[in-house]
């Protein structure tokens, strides 16, 4: 019996930000929209709330976004993050790191396409 675990996935987990003035919108409506994260009192309008203020309210953050040059650097640095963990781990084994934003890109959709592209066979999640 192998004790090799094979390519071992890493996947750095956050909240994830809009990385660029684009993606203000489409962020907070996917944030807006989470019913573990926002308990709605009639579930099946949240849908609708999330669009209206995510139209309506987007200025606030894009103002803030557009004082940090134009988007968070949340996703950059994570990948930066990545980069140097997996380097660190490269003597341990077969490691591969993957950012994953529960809101924006990339998505742990992505991520999962991504491990299975590259042959992972365990995982191990860092929030």
């Amino acid at each position: 019996m192998s004790t090799d675990p094979g390519r071992v996935g890493v996947a750095l987990l956050t909240m994830g930000e809009p990385e660029s003035l684009a993606e203000v919108r489409p962020y907070l409506r996917q944030l807006l929209s989470d019913r573990d994260l926002i308990h709605f009192p009639v579930p099946f309008l949240q849908p609708v709330f999330a669009l209206l203020v995510s139209s309506l309210a987007g200025g606030r953050l894009t103002r803030a976004l557009e004082a940090m040059g134009g988007g968070s650097p949340l996703v950059r640095l994570t990948g930066l993050q990545a980069k140097a963990l997996e380097a660190s781990l490269r003597e341990d084994g077969d490691f591969k790191t993957y950012p994953v934003m529960r809101y924006g890109r990339p998505s742990s959709k992505d991520a999962v396409r991504r491990m299975k592209a590259d042959g992972v066979r365990r995982v191990v999640a860092l929030p």
